[in-house]
């Protein structure tokens, strides 16, 4: 089945889409996918009803933000966490450390969608340890997941790789929007 380039108004970014499954693939803003979905939804044509989606590092605010979302969109949700509590009825936490290929990577076959949100929080004092962290918890993810994709015999068509969201550094109160200027500071390059 061949694919489409799509425009990301929101975001400008480029991606594709696979007729079959009108999946999009990276380099997707997350506003852009949310706002996408809603629309294939409205319209009847919901190709996340019954799909899984795994959200790896998803318990913390946009984690949960994607997981309501496409949990109300008629998916199942598994969120890879370091901590699984019952936080959302209709989402599934399952165990891992980030570091590891485990039980867990049983959530990745035949998924739909794969979101990596996870690492240590930029929002901290950037001290040489805390550093370290930042970069190794977002790597270590990265190679865990990459080698658990390796083993699966159906992996999902799409990962997402975010790695920050701190794109505009500290801005103080002043709002930003897709049309603000990107900060200069460790967080921003993470």
């Amino acid at each position: 089945v061949g694919a489409r380039a799509i425009s990301d108004p929101i975001n400008s970014h480029n991606l594709s889409c696979s007729n079959d499954l009108n999946v999009y693939r990276v380099r997707v803003g997350y506003t852009f996918l949310m706002a996408k979905v809603a629309d294939d939804v409205k319209a009847g044509a919901n190709p996340w009803s019954g799909r899984r989606v795994v959200l790896a590092g998803g318990s913390g605010f946009l984690g949960a933000a994607l997981a309501r979302f496409f949990s109300s969109a008629g998916a199942h949700v598994s969120v890879l966490t370091r901590q699984p509590r019952n936080r959302m009825p209709s989402v599934r936490e399952v165990a891992w450390d980030g570091r590891t290929v485990g039980p867990w990577s049983a959530e990745l076959e035949g998924s739909a969608l794969l979101v990596n949100l996870a690492g240590f929080s930029v929002n901290c004092r950037h001290t040489p340890e805390h550093r370290r962290l930042i970069v190794d918890s977002r790597v270590q993810s990265v190679e865990a997941l990459g080698s658990a994709l390796a083993w699966v015999s159906a992996p999902p068509p799409v990962w997402i790789q975010s790695s920050s969201l701190a794109i505009y550094g500290n801005t103080g109160d002043v709002p930003c929007d897709e049309e603000a200027p990107h900060g200069n500071d460790f967080s921003t390059d993470v």
